[in-house]
């Protein structure tokens, strides 16, 4: 049971290029499929706001360059994963700390 809790907060904290503006769709189907959880992977879908990327188990079509602009001209960034299995929902917030963030908040003292 543990383990069907603790498997969304891995997909969510796991490294999905936000900061980058990547739409790699790849990093978070295979956050799903290490996260302990067993699933069909037939029945996997994957929109970024807004924008489909992976749809019943394969990638499909779509233009890097739009998602990526959607990625970096919003402020949150909505990450929808769907799985056949089951009727629950969760939500998680979480943060893709960027490198720049990083330095800003490491380069002085109080």
């Amino acid at each position: 049971m543990l383990s069907k809790l603790l498997a969304p907060s891995r997909i969510a904290h796991s490294k999905t290029a936000v900061a980058g503006a990547d739409p790699n769709w790849g990093r978070i189907v295979s956050a799903a499929g290490y996260a302990g959880v067993p699933f069909n992977p037939d029945g996997v879908g994957l929109i970024v706001n807004g924008h489909e990327l992976y749809r019943a188990g394969a990638p499909v079509a779509f233009d890097a360059k739009t998602v990526s602009t959607a990625i970096k001209s919003e402020r949150k960034t909505q990450i929808k994963l769907t799985f056949t299995e089951g009727s629950a929902i969760g939500r998680f917030w979480t943060s893709d700390l960027n490198v720049n963030y990083v330095r800003f908040n490491a380069d002085y003292t109080t």
